[in-house]
C-alpha cells in the first residue's frame, strides 16, 4: 500500500514539474530582433503541406547512413502559416530525412505582406504521430541562427508511418504556427505482391531487407562516456569482474548469475532472481552495446552506467560501492592500476563502513552523506571505472550473422530489373554464403513469414527496424498493467531517472569532455531526451527489444508474461482492452490465420545465431 502511494505521489510530482508546462524554445538575446512588421492577421484559414513519401534506399556502411532503407524526402518544403500571412520553410539540413537517426533542420519564416524574412521573438518545435497518440521520441532544440535561418537539432523519427512537425512562433506578441506532415512508407515497398505464396523480391524490397542485415546494414555501437570500451586489457579485466561473486553482499551472485553465457546471456526466467525476486524479465546482453538506452525503461544511457546498478541494488547483488571498491583494492589492485592508474587512498572500515550506500535505504544514505565530498568522489571514480571495465567486456557480446543475414546477402540487384525470384539460382552469392551455402537457405514457410513481417498487414516494421530489429525507442503495447492490476510506469519513470542519474553522460564521471555547461559534446541522446511527452504516452511504455536470438530468450515481454512467440504474435493480433485510463499504440490489423502466425514464428527463428566472440569470452575466466 505504501509503495503504491509512493508511486502515485512521484508520478504526480513528475507530471506537475515536467508535463504541466508547455515548452517554448526561446531565442537567446543574440538571436532576438525588434519586430517591425505589422500585426499578424487573425482568423485566416489554415494550410498544411504534406511532404511526399518518397523512398530513398541507402543501406550500407556509409558515414551518416541511417542504417535503414527507409527515408522520406520533401517535394515543396514550405507551408503557409495558420494565419495565412507567413510562409514557413522547413528543410532537413542534408536534404534527407532518415529514420532512426538524429538529424537537423533549418527553418525560415517569410512575411508574405512585407516580402522579407522575419526574426520571431520565440520559436518552438514539436511533433509526433497522431495515429499512435505519441509525440516525437526526442525533444528538438533551437540552437543557432545564421542570417534568416534557424537551426533545429535533435529531431528523430523512429518508426514508419505518418508524422507531423509543428512549428509555433511568436512575432510582435502574436502566436502563429505551421504544420508539416511526413510519411515513411516502408511497407509500401513490401505490399507490391499480394500473393500469399509469392517468393519474389523487387529491387526496393531487397534494399529494405539488406538494411536489416548484420552484414550489409549499418550497426552503431554505443560507446557513450567510456573511452576504454574498445580496450582489450580493460575488457579482460571486466571479464573477470563479470564472473566474480565476491562483488556481491553474500558472495553468491555475479553478473553472470542472471546473464548466463550458456543461455545467451539471460536467465530464461519469467523475472530475474538475485538476492530477491525482481519485477522484470532479464534481457539478454547480446547486442546490449548497440542500444541507446539500457533497462526496459531506459533509466541508463550507457553500458558502464547500467553495470553499476546491480552491484548496489538490494534485490540484485546487494553490495555497496564502498564494499566493491574495497574488494577491487584487495583482489585486483595490480590489474586496476595498470589500466586506470593508482588507486586513491580510501578510509578504513572503522571510518567508512561498507553499509554506506546512497541507493539503499535511509540508513545507507545517511552513512554515505556523512562521508566528506572528496572521499565520496574518490570512491565514485573507482566505482565508475569498474562499470567501464565490465562494459568493455559486454561490448564483445554481439550477435553473429544469422541464417536470415546469409540469405539476404545472396540477393543482388545489379543488372536486374523488376521482380527477382528469392529462390533463383542466378543470384550472386556473398563470400559468407560461399563458405557454407546451407547458411543461405530459407524455407518457403520462412520466406512467407518474412513477407508478412515487412508487410502492411502486420506492421512489424513500425518498431522492429534496423539490423537489431529494434527502433531503439519506447512504445506502449498494453503491457503496463499486470494481471492483478498493478502499474509499471515504464519509460515515464525511466526518462526522469536517467536525467538525474549521477553517472549519466553529462556527469563528471563520463569520459565525454565538457564543452559548454550544461551541454556536453557527444551527449546528444541525453540532450534531446523527450521529457515533455504527455504522461499517458510514456506511462506503460517500454524499450523495443531486438529480435535476434529469440529462440534463446524466452519468456517474452518486460515481465516475461508470454512463454512462446505464438503468444506474442497473438497479443498484437488481439491486443488487450484499455484499462484504468491506459491506452496502447498497437494499430488495428487484419486477423492472421494460424498458418500465417506459424510462418511469422518460422521467420523469427531464422534470426537465431551464435555470439560473434572468441570462445574464451563466453566462459568463466580464472579468478
Amino acid at each position: 500500500m505504501l509503495k503504491s502511494l509512493y508511486y502515485r505521489f512521484l508520478v504526480a510530482l513528475i507530471y506537475f514539474t515536467t508535463f504541466a508546462f508547455p515548452v517554448i524554445l526561446v531565442l537567446s538575446a543574440g538571436q532576438s530582433v525588434n519586430a517591425r512588421n505589422t500585426d499578424i492577421e487573425s482568423n485566416a484559414s489554415s494550410s498544411t503541406h504534406k511532404q511526399s513519401a518518397v523512398e530513398s534506399h541507402t543501406a550500407g556502411h556509409e558515414t551518416g547512413s541511417s542504417g535503414t532503407a527507409i527515408t522520406a524526402k520533401q517535394s515543396q518544403p514550405w507551408v503557409v502559416s495558420e494565419s495565412g500571412r507567413f510562409r514557413v520553410e522547413l528543410t532537413p539540413l542534408n536534404n534527407t530525412i532518415p529514420l532512426l537517426e538524429l538529424h537537423d533542420w533549418t527553418v525560415r519564416i517569410y512575411d508574405l505582406n512585407s516580402t522579407r524574412y522575419i526574426h520571431p521573438e520565440q520559436i518552438s518545435v514539436s511533433g509526433g504521430m497522431k495515429a499512435h497518440g505519441h509525440g516525437l521520441p526526442t525533444a528538438p532544440k533551437l540552437e543557432t541562427r545564421l542570417g534568416d535561418s534557424y537551426r533545429i537539432t535533435g529531431v528523430r523519427f523512429n518508426m514508419a508511418g505518418k508524422w507531423h512537425l509543428l512549428i509555433k512562433f511568436v512575432y510582435r506578441g502574436k502566436v502563429d504556427s505551421a504544420l508539416f506532415e511526413l510519411e515513411f512508407a516502408a511497407q509500401a515497398l513490401a505490399s507490391e505482391h499480394d500473393s500469399e505464396n509469392a517468393v519474389d523480391w523487387t529491387p526496393g524490397e531487397i534494399a529494405l531487407l539488406k538494411s536489416l542485415s548484420l552484414i550489409s546494414g549499418t550497426v552503431k555501437p554505443n560507446h557513450t562516456g567510456n573511452n576504454r570500451s574498445n580496450d582489450l586489457a580493460t575488457a579482460e579485466f571486466g571479464h573477470k569482474l563479470f564472473f566474480d561473486k565476491r562483488l556481491s553482499a553474500n558472495a553468491q551472485h555475479a553478473c553472470a548469475s542472471c546473464h548466463n553465457p550458456a543461455t545467451y546471456f539471460n536467465d530464461q526466467l519469467t523475472t530475474g532472481v538475485g538476492m530477491e525476486r525482481l519485477d522484470r524479465n532479464t534481457p539478454t546482453l547480446v547486442g546490449a552495446g548497440l542500444h541507446r538506452w539500457l533497462y526496459w525503461d531506459g533509466r541508463r544511457d550507457s553500458l558502464w552506467s547500467q553495470a553499476l546498478v546491480p552491484l548496489e541494488a538490494p534485490s540484485e547483488m546487494g553490495s555497496s560501492r564502498v564494499a566493491v571498491v574495497r574488494s577491487i583494492a584487495k583482489h585486483y589492485r595490480d590489474e586496476y592500476e595498470a589500466i586506470f592508474g593508482a588507486l586513491p587512498p580510501l578510509p578504513s572500515s572503522t571510518v567508512v563502513t561498507n553499509q554506506a550506500n546512497p541507493t539503499a535505504g535511509d540508513e545507507g544514505r545517511k552513512l554515505w552523506n556523512a562521508i566528506d565530498a572528496d572521499t565520496r568522489h574518490r570512491i565514485n571514480t573507482v566505482f565508475t571505472n569498474i562499470g567501464k571495465a565490465i562494459a568493455a567486456y559486454e561490448m564483445k557480446l554481439v550477435p553473429a550473422p544469422a541464417r536470415f543475414d546469409h540469405y539476404i546477402e545472396t540477393l543482388s540487384t545489379p543488372g536486374h530489373e523488376g521482380h527477382i525470384r528469392a529462390d533463383s539460382p542466378q543470384h550472386s552469392v556473398s563470400h559468407s554464403a560461399e563458405k557454407d551455402p546451407n547458411k543461405a537457405v530459407m524455407s518457403s514457410l520462412e520466406l512467407q513469414g518474412l513477407k508478412l513481417f515487412i508487410s502492411n498487414k502486420t506492421q512489424c516494421m513500425n518498431c522492429h527496424a534496423s539490423p537489431m530489429f529494434s527502433n531503439y525507442g519506447f512504445h506502449n503495447i498494453g503491457t503496463g498493467i499486470t494481471e492483478n492490476g498493478a502499474y509499471d510506469f515504464g519509460r515515464m519513470m525511466g526518462s526522469q531517472a536517467v536525467l538525474y542519474n549521477e553517472f549519466n553522460c553529462r556527469s563528471r564521471y563520463s569520459d565525454v569532455s565538457v564543452v559548454n555547461s550544461p551541454g556536453q559534446a557527444g551527449c546528444s541522446e541525453l540532450e534531446h531526451i523527450n521529457r515533455h511527452a504527455t504522461a499517458t504516452a510514456m506511462q506503460g511504455a517500454f524499450r523495443v527489444p531486438g529480435l535476434r536470438g529469440l529462440e534463446k530468450t524466452a519468456p517474452y515481454m518486460h515481465d516475461g508474461r508470454y512463454s512462446s512467440l505464438t503468444q506474442v504474435i497473438k497479443h498484437y493480433v488481439d491486443p488487450p482492452a484499455y484499462l484504468l485510463g491506459q491506452f496502447h499504440e498497437i494499430p488495428k490489423m487484419e486477423p492472421l490465420e494460424n498458418s500465417e502466425i506459424d510462418a511469422l514464428v518460422a521467420f523469427l527463428l531464422t534470426l537465431g545465431s551464435d555470439i560473434a566472440a572468441a570462445q574464451h569470452w563466453l566462459e568463466a575466466p580464472a579468478i
